[in-house]
């Protein structure tokens, strides 16, 4: 009895190896050089499920990696072989879209698609990133960006330039090495705590709201208490207006921080 129950475990733990090497997605590689990469460069990227990781690097292409899943009805079509004689006509649902014109790189995926994608695009580039659900990363990239996840977290580390990052359902977390002069900033959450790291001799102008949360900073403040009224001020709705103002280090550019369910830290590098 205990040798067939052995026997009967190792059969199921190949079993199990073989269906796990059956439905995984296999990586795949892309690789789009920019029409002129003497100027400026964009990337733009729509997936409505999966997480994306952008990362900025020495190079002058765009190096896209990408795995995913596409909906159970292909499957079964995926893995079996064409039938004799025909070609396929439709693109598997696993795979992206990726196309350049006009120093534009574009990427983007089917709606039921699960996509796990890493792009490499040169440092100073323009970035355009939505995800409807998932996840966004971004790392050592110079360039503005402007980044939207409706249901899923935002993290952003040793970037710089201007950042518009908005979440419905997450949580923003970024530590920017530099903030440009000349635009304004702003991270926005519904429901997600906002926390950016900022270079300690940053001089900015700061906008902050927490609705249902409380703000924090290491940074020395001076608060803007003109903005301040003998009753409590009430916004469009009639509601309490929490919203404070500041400069830090003198003043200089906006950035915004907003949450309506969540707390703000805003910390000095």
């Amino acid at each position: 009895m205990k040798s067939l129950w052995i026997k009967s475990t190792a059969f199921f733990a190949v079993v199990g190896m073989l269906a796990a090497q059956d439905v995984a997605p296999a990586q795949q590689r892309i690789t789009l050089p920019f029409s002129d990469p003497s100027r400026p460069k964009t990337l733009s990227v729509n997936i409505p499920m999966g997480s994306l990781k952008v990362t900025g690097y020495d190079g002058s292409d765009a190096i896209i990696e990408y795995s995913g899943r596409g909906d159970g009805s292909r499957h079964r079509s995926q893995r079996e072989d064409p039938p004799q004689g025909l070609h396929r006509l439709d693109q598997p649902s696993n795979e992206i879209e990726a196309t350049q014109e006009n120093n534009v790189v574009r990427v983007k995926s089917g709606i039921w698609n699960q996509v796990h994608i890493e792009i490499k695009v040169p440092k100073q580039t323009t970035l355009e990133l939505k995800t409807l659900n998932g996840s966004i990363q971004v790392e050592d990239t110079s360039g503005e960006m402007t980044i939207d996840a409706m249901n899923g977290r935002i993290m952003i580390a040793g970037a710089s330039g201007p950042v518009v990052a908005h979440s419905m359902n997450g949580r923003i977390k970024a530590s920017l090495t530099q903030v440009s002069a000349a635009k304004a900033s702003s991270f926005s959450s519904m429901n997600g705590d906002i926390e950016v790291t900022l270079p300690a001799d940053l001089k900015a102008r700061l906008k902050m709201k927490s609705d249902h949360g409380e703000i924090f900073t290491d940074f020395d403040v001076k608060v803007d208490t003109s903005t301040a009224s003998p009753a409590p001020a009430t916004d469009d709705r009639g509601k309490n207006d929490r919203t404070m103002y500041g400069t830090i280090n003198g003043g200089g550019p906006e950035m915004q921080f907003t949450t309506y369910n969540g707390r703000i830290v805003i910390r000095k590098k």
